[in-house]
């Protein structure tokens, strides 16, 4: 994204203003997405091997 980002603006001569306020908006978004990587993929994955690999022996 950031790289499809900086080509956008190096391309297209984007103004100062107007790059700043989209650079936000990804900034935004990269975080967001992140999260929700986290929250639905990650930390179910390592619960599910958490349970499946690393199970006590008595």
């Amino acid at each position: 994204m950031i790289y499809v980002y900086t080509a956008w603006v190096t391309r297209n001569k984007i103004p100062a203003t107007y790059g700043a306020v989209m650079g936000g908006l990804l900034l935004a978004a990269s975080i967001t997405i992140a999260y929700a990587c986290l929250k639905l993929y990650d930390e179910p994955v390592r619960e599910w091997l958490k349970r499946r690999f690393l199970v006590r022996g008595t």
